[in-house]
């Protein structure tokens, strides 16, 4: 390969890498209960999948067929799963309906089915005409459905999107780069086939983004986790929260505008990382979020007293 090709093909299969690292992560490392987590690492895993099939059809034509033929069957797998990752992360379902896994069940059938009678290796020109035209219209049509399913959501971020909170941004964020995926490989006729593959990657690490800069479901999950062993006892919580809020109110720390979280664990004779884990365990919210909103309340009273502010 050239130098422009390996590049294309590092960004291209980059995506592909870290999909199925993070989907090994939320299907086997995360508590059973945390249905949503299970299905959006579903999600990644057929999205990386099906994507992994594209980049080495770009780039190794001649492995033969059996990597085609995966690629394609979970790919259409990917419009079910991510209806059930929007119906449980929207609607807090904690325990797979029935009627879930009887529709899940009858897709998989299907796909075993047809992947027995007509492997790809022996009817390609079966799957490149037909197969293939069902699997993508079934994931356009969940596509569609899931977008009823946010229309919510997506009517706020049209008219207001400051009212989305951050729960509804990563969600929204989750459907759309899902929808752009599909539109990718869907108008793949009239564009260059690996711009699917560059699309997974840039929506995959413009999440990760979205993950570790705001206050999403996961990443609140992921910090519970890290603070399973020292939890904060009912009596230790009750005294700092106390303190914190003598401290706030009495000294107004946070009205310096370089106050760190370090500067307020010091006045409370703990240490930061404890103060981190009481701001985020037993107030849910991040250090600049807490001290953010006194700053709000703050700002609130005074323009409430001079009417000349704005």
């Amino acid at each position: 390969m050239i130098i422009s090709n390996e590049l294309l093909f590092f960004f291209s299969s980059l995506g592909v890498f870290n999909g199925i690292i993070l989907a090994v992560y939320l299907l086997f490392f995360t508590k059973r209960e945390e249905l949503a987590n299970k299905f959006l690492g579903l999600l990644l895993l057929f999205i990386s999948i099906r994507i992994g099939k594209s980049v080495v059809f770009f780039f190794y034509r001649d492995l033969g067929e059996l990597y085609r033929h995966i690629g394609l069957s979970a790919c259409f797998l990917i419009g079910p799963t991510l209806y059930y990752y929007l119906r449980t992360e929207l609607g807090g379902i904690k325990t797979v309906p029935n009627r879930w896994k009887l529709s899940f069940g009858f897709w998989l059938s299907v796909l075993l089915l047809v992947g027995c009678v007509y492997p790809y290796e022996a009817y390609p020109k079966l799957w490149n005409t037909r197969i293939v035209s069902v699997i993508y219209h079934v994931w356009m049509a969940y596509v569609i459905v899931s977008a009823c399913v946010e229309k919510v959501l997506l009517k706020k971020m049209i008219l207001g999107p400051r009212e989305l909170n951050r729960k509804e941004v990563w969600v929204l964020c989750i459907y759309l780069g899902n929808a752009l995926v599909f539109l990718a490989f869907y108008l793949v006729p009239y564009t260059p086939y690996i711009v699917g593959a560059l699309s997974f990657s840039l929506v995959l690490y413009l999440l990760i983004f979205i993950l570790f800069f705001g206050q999403v479901p996961l990443v609140q999950q992921l910090r519970q986790h890290r603070y399973n062993n020292h939890k904060i006892s009912a009596i230790e919580e009750e005294t700092m929260a106390l303190q914190l809020d003598r401290l706030m109110r009495e000294r107004q720390l946070y009205s310096n505008p370089k106050l760190k979280i370090g500067d307020v664990a010091s006045a409370m004779g703990i240490s930061a990382h404890r103060l981190s884990q009481f701001l985020n365990d037993n107030l849910g919210q991040n250090y600049s979020n807490y001290i953010n909103s006194w700053r709000v309340e703050l700002a609130k009273e005074l323009i409430a007293k001079h009417h000349h502010l704005s």
